[in-house]
């Protein structure tokens, strides 16, 4: 029997969780908090069953783009093999079909995982290639220098407006382009300070959001400049200041990630000294196919 989730299924569920996801454990209150906050944003979860729970599927709305919807579950290892996980997301996907997704997208790190094998069994395809890069040492950087241009933090309110006017803006029209609305960004943004502003001529052109992880990891995602100031080494400037700025929070290496089809960010970071370290593939499928 497959149904949706309820909070009595935490107690099976959650040891099955972690017994696949070895790198995520979670109790029982944990797992059900986690589930819980999911179903609140927008997300569904489902439960396979016999005599007691023996696997689980959850989607929730990609922030940014609410027509695709990220895949996340597992079956316990005992039951692989049987069909349950098949039986599963057929009816996700049955379910899904009658909303307002349009594809069902899940990411892997290896395309010969039990994950990636099972779901390219079942009609998914890759849709697209992430890159992480990292620079291990934030202590040699150049100086960032441009004329004319500085990068600062604004106020709240004024921060999520502006990014959420240049992000469109430098990204309309490109495959990763992801839209967030304001509700998105304010839900997001824990410190109006994580969001790092190029100015130029007094006027916001780019923007990095940045974020630290264990207070020696800093992230960088995403990064911009509008089309207009592109081409003029104002993108070098905003990412040197980005890392300045991390190093001065205590950061000691940095991780952005890109499509490994952007040519050109890929080329900056590199040439800033960023390796790539991890691929990721988004396997898709489409709901509602041309």
């Amino acid at each position: 029997m497959i149904r949706r989730y309820a909070p009595t299924d935490a107690v099976t569920l959650a040891p099955i969780h972690s017994a696949v996801f070895a790198d995520d454990p979670l109790s029982a209150a944990d797992f059900h908090d986690y589930l819980a906050a999911m179903l609140v944003s927008g997300g569904s979860a489902w439960v396979i069953v016999d005599g007691q729970p023996l696997g689980y599927a959850l989607t929730t709305p990609v922030p940014g783009l609410p027509h695709i919807a990220d895949l996340k579950g597992c079956i316990a290892p005992a039951w692989r093999r049987q069909g349950l996980g098949s039986r599963l997301l057929r009816r996700v996907l049955t379910d899904l079909a009658g909303s307002e997704a349009q594809q069902v997208a899940h990411a892997v790190e290896d395309l010969g995982s039990v994950a990636a094998l099972f779901l390219r069994a079942n009609d998914f395809f890759v849709e697209h290639e992430e890159w992480l890069l990292c620079l291990d040492d934030l202590k040699q950087l150049p100086r960032a220098e441009r004329t004319g241009a500085v990068v600062t933090t604004l106020p709240r309110n004024t921060a999520i407006a502006d990014f959420a006017g240049l992000y469109g803006s430098s990204f309309s029209g490109r495959p990763w382009n992801q839209p967030f609305n304001k509700a998105e960004i304010g839900s997001m943004l824990v410190d109006a300070k994580d969001l790092l502003f190029l100015i130029v001529d007094g006027r916001p052109v780019g923007f990095a959001w940045v974020h630290l992880v264990e207070g020696r990891l800093g992230l960088i995602e995403p990064l911009g400049i509008l089309p207009a100031y592109q081409g003029q080494g104002y993108g070098r400037f905003l990412m040197l200041s980005t890392l300045h700025e991390l190093a001065r929070r205590g950061a000691r290496r940095a991780q952005i990630g890109a499509w490994r089809t952007n040519e050109t960010a890929m080329h900056l970071y590199q040439s800033l000294g960023f390796v790539h370290r991890k691929t990721v593939t988004y396997l898709a499928y489409d709901l509602h196919p041309h």
